[in-house]
């Protein structure tokens, strides 16, 4: 089986004519013709009904339309991966939070290419404790994370070295309406609650600084939890209730008066934004990043 067989018949699929996808293979129509039979002949199904006019698909094409193009676009990915591998080309492999993959990565990423450190970036986004987990098994080079004054990265070791990078802070927001919050401090009635379980990072910040004081104060009605701050976002914009949520992912919402922040309520908590690496590895472009980080100031 030849990947051009595939390429041909998603072509065949877009353009619904045997005359115009040979033409845009730059193929005459009998030997594009003969590159879908031989792939019909290798699956040994039949994906085109040459008994009508005008062309008609086999239930089996259709129905496996989406299947053969993943299973193209698979193939490219390897041969992709294979052949950065093969050429030496350096991979720098990223593990951080949710939220920073949105906020803050693309910004480093963007500054790195920006002074000529092109190389093949891979993301690896998970809650804190994986990320951690990915950095001290060597499964990543760097750990970009969030910290807090409670909650520190817990990597010790003389093994990695830390640099600080940014602040950010997570911000108790409502949806806005005519510039007005659409839910705040109403006497009696409890404030809907969007939370993060408290076994997650955001929880643990929020339930250990932030939450604890203000159920002494207010009333507190929980209506859903996750642990992915965009899913909150989308919750929050929509009216469903409030939620802290970093400042970072935020910000065009508060510009905008799409969101309100209820500082009144509960004031900011400060996040800090960190970068760790292992001081001993292997691949000499990661040095020579943390060399340019480590000085060139704040990035975030």
């Amino acid at each position: 089986m030849e990947s051009k067989w595939l390429e041909d018949f998603l072509l065949l699929l877009e353009t619904g004519n045997f005359s115009r996808a040979a033409e845009r293979r730059h193929l005459s129509q009998p030997a594009f013709s003969r590159r879908i039979q031989a792939l019909e002949d290798w699956l040994g199904v039949h994906l085109v009904d040459r008994r009508r006019k005008p062309l008609a698909f086999t239930p089996l094409a259709l129905e496996y339309q989406a299947e053969i193009r993943n299973l193209l676009n698979n193939m490219y990915r390897l041969r992709s991966q294979m052949r950065a591998d093969d050429s030496g080309m350096n991979r720098i492999i990223l593990a951080t939070q949710h939220t920073l993959a949105t906020a803050f990565v693309p910004r480093l990423i963007r500054r790195l290419q920006g002074v000529g450190f092109h190389y093949a970036y891979r993301l690896r986004s998970a809650n804190k404790s994986d990320c951690v987990s990915l950095l001290m098994q060597g499964l990543a080079h760097f750990l970009v994370c969030y910290e807090s004054m409670v909650h520190p990265a817990r990597l010790y070791s003389p093994a990695f070295s830390r640099l600080a990078v940014g602040h950010d802070r997570l911000r108790l927001v409502s949806a806005a309406q005519d510039g007005v919050p659409v839910h705040g401090l109403v006497s009696g009635q409890p404030l809907p609650m969007l939370t993060y379980p408290r076994d997650s990072f955001l929880g643990q910040v929020l339930w250990d600084e932030r939450l604890p004081q203000l159920m002494q104060t207010v009333g507190i009605e929980t209506i859903c939890e996750s642990a992915f701050a965009l899913g909150v976002r989308e919750l929050v914009v929509n009216g469903v209730g409030v939620a802290w949520l970093p400042e970072s992912l935020i910000r065009p919402d508060l510009e905008g008066g799409t969101l309100m922040a209820l500082d009144d309520v509960s004031p900011p908590c400060d996040l800090e934004i960190v970068i760790y690496t292992s001081r001993h590895a292997a691949n000499p472009c990661v040095q020579q990043i943390w060399n340019f980080l480590s000085n060139c100031g704040p990035l975030f």
